[in-house]
């Protein structure tokens, strides 16, 4: 009866998991792929998301303590517009951030955040950042991807 039920409800919700399509989880994979061709074991990267895995799908260290986008732009739980942008982050968190990324520059940054309002578009920081010490490199599902040029 009852129990015979349940077993059935959870290997129905077991081969849901294993098989049903992550959009999310394949894109990550395949940007971590790109991530690993592009950059050595040890190499820092900045990856602007909302979705840090692509840092432990690649195996390379984080160029910076905010593994999101969110602190730094106050985009989560939903906001979006005018509540999202530089003037939005946590007091303090953009200072910090200028100070990891210049000390010890990422190899590679890849702005996966679809341009979004959260965007390097729409953040001066981030957006002077790139066009200071950055060339494109190539997209991955729409994400762009940016080299530490030489100097």
């Amino acid at each position: 009866g009852a129990l015979r039920a349940t077993g059935a409800l959870a290997a129905v919700f077991v081969l849901w998991g294993l098989l049903a399509p992550r959009p999310g989880t394949d894109h990550a994979v395949r940007l971590a792929q790109t991530v690993r061709v592009l950059t050595a074991p040890g190499e820092r990267v900045l990856v602007w998301t909302m979705h840090p895995e692509t840092y432990w799908l690649a195996g390379r260290p984080p160029a910076s303590r905010y593994l999101t986008a969110g602190l730094l732009t106050n985009h989560s739980g939903g906001r979006s517009g005018a509540d999202v942008g530089e003037p939005y982050a946590v007091p303090g968190t953009w200072q910090v951030f200028r100070a990891e990324t210049t000390a010890d520059p990422p190899r590679l940054l890849v702005d996966d955040s679809g341009g979004g309002d959260w965007s390097p578009r729409h953040l001066p920081t981030l957006r002077a950042l790139i066009a200071d010490r950055y060339r494109p490199a190539g997209t991955v599902d729409g994400a762009r991807l940016y080299v530490l040029r030489d100097r």
